[in-house]
């Protein structure tokens, strides 16, 4: 059998967002927020067909919106105001959250198992006006259960952003953004990119969003016999309890992927120094092991 142990070392260039710049569209500036708008429109730029819209149209939660927020008008909004500083800074447009029932939403095609990295500007104009940010393992219908964050099953990822007030606008010479970088697995074939401000109450309580990205995180691998190294792993095959020692690391995540990328099995560190695969069908998984921001993956055989 052949071992892989996977370290993450940081992240790719390959930004995986449309648009993440919120300044492509040039004909018709308002056009930048249909890229983050849940229900784009069938066109861009006059006439042309939109690839957001031939990408998602959720029709089902915009209208859970309006009866539950209050608010029909759930697309962000295109702004001047985006982050004017360093080398990202384009024409320093953006996308901005204005009024409660506003959100970001974006549909991106991933690979599941795979471990990604997300970033994104903020800055929030008045105090106190926090951002959730969500990246879903599907396209949600009601926001029912988001109140949970990360322990909501259609979330891979969750973060509160509260540290990004700034009252001054960004400029080529004063960078006013915060930047929120995070990673995760990816447990589905799509990610769904999903930002609300529920104190965005207004055009003086808004909060700007610029250089979204989300990228494929940067791996390396090393020969099989340097898994040791890291982790005492028996007895692989097994069929019921495998038993992982670390040497020196500290294991803080589980996962158990069957060869489709399917999540079979996730559980918090590891109980009673191992792993019951015992609920599993005997075949090939990939186990991987999670610690503060690295990767180990190796394969195992359930028999």
């Amino acid at each position: 059998m052949v071992f892989c142990l996977c370290i993450n070392f940081g992240w790719s260039q390959t930004n995986l967002v449309l648009n993440g710049t919120c300044s492509n569209h040039t004909i018709d500036v308002n056009d930048n927020a249909d890229s983050f708008d849940m229900t784009p429109p069938s066109t861009i730029d006059g006439t042309v067909s939109s690839p957001y819209n031939a990408l998602w149209n959720n029709s089902d939660l915009d209208s859970w919106l309006g009866t539950n927020c209050g608010n029909t008008s759930e697309q962000p909004g295109s702004t001047s105001d985006g982050n004017k500083f360093g080398p990202n800074a384009g024409d320093g447009r953006g996308v901005k959250i204005s009024s409660t029932c506003r959100r970001l939403y974006q549909v991106i095609a991933v690979t599941p198992g795979t471990n990604y990295t997300f970033s994104i500007d903020s800055r929030s104009e008045a105090a106190n006006v926090s951002s959730e940010v969500f990246i879903l393992n599907q396209e949600i219908v009601t926001e029912s259960g988001l109140e949970n964050g990360s322990a909501d099953s259609r979330v891979d990822a969750f973060t509160t952003i509260t540290n990004d007030f700034n009252a001054t606008k960004s400029s080529s010479t004063e960078d006013t953004f915060t930047t929120t970088t995070f990673t995760f697995t990816a447990s589905a074939s799509i990610a769904v990119i999903y930002v609300r401000a529920s104190a965005a109450v207004d055009n003086n309580n808004e909060v700007f969003y610029d250089n979204i990205s989300l990228s494929v995180t940067t791996t390396a691998s090393v020969k099989d016999d340097e898994f040791s190294t890291y982790f005492s792993l028996y007895p692989n095959p097994a069929s019921s309890f495998i038993n992982i020692q670390s040497k020196s690391v500290d294991v803080t995540n589980v996962q158990v992927y069957n060869l489709t990328g399917q999540l079979v099995l996730d559980q918090k560190g590891l109980v009673k120094n191992g792993v019951d695969v015992s609920s599993l069908n005997k075949g090939v998984y990939i186990l991987k092991l999670s610690s503060n921001n690295n990767q180990y993956s190796t394969k195992i055989v359930v028999e």
